[in-house]
């Protein structure tokens, strides 16, 4: 994690902490400490968002897909341990507008959750004359396959190179 100082950066910063007994890790503190710490700061704590990444890496690890290094992928620290915060002057910036994007026209229901799909068309992709499609500024980002092994690259060579 970047100093506490640089958080003040991030629309959305991610802590994890380190809570074994190794004497290499630094600011070894639970959850509570880190989470008063950012609050302290101004940092908004994220339940939903901390869930959803932990979550996320307890699926990966589950799926057993190959990490990049050919073994076996378990982001244990991840789930363990990581914790997400909002910074809400930086994340209110007209730059992060697509941070939490997602199609906001009621299409149905979806074994009894809320299905939603983009406004601007119909169910069948057609063009919807009543409502508006969103601004392409505020779409989620999707990254392309060319980033992705961009990423890829960066991340092999880091690997290498320990």
């Amino acid at each position: 994690m970047l100093p506490l100082t640089h958080s003040h950066l991030l629309p959305l910063p991610f802590q994890l902490s380190k809570l074994a007994n190794l004497q290499h890790h630094v600011e070894v503190h639970d959850d509570v400490w880190w989470r008063a710490k950012f609050e302290s700061q101004g940092l908004v704590y994220s339940e939903d968002l901390t869930k959803m990444v932990r979550e996320t890496a307890k699926d990966e690890q589950k799926a057993e897909d190959p990490a990049l290094n050919g073994d076996k992928y378990n982001a244990q620290h991840i789930w363990t341990s990581m914790q997400v915060f909002i910074n809400p002057p930086v994340a209110s910036l007209p730059d992060h507008a697509h941070l939490f994007a997602e199609s906001g026209c009621y299409m149905g229901r979806e074994n009894g959750a809320i299905a939603r799909m983009p406004c601007g068309q119909k169910k069948d992709g057609s063009v919807d004359e009543v409502s508006t499609a969103m601004d392409p500024e505020f779409l989620p980002l999707v990254p392309t396959k060319e980033q992705d092994e961009e990423w890829e690259k960066l991340v092999r060579a880091s690997l290498k190179s320990k």
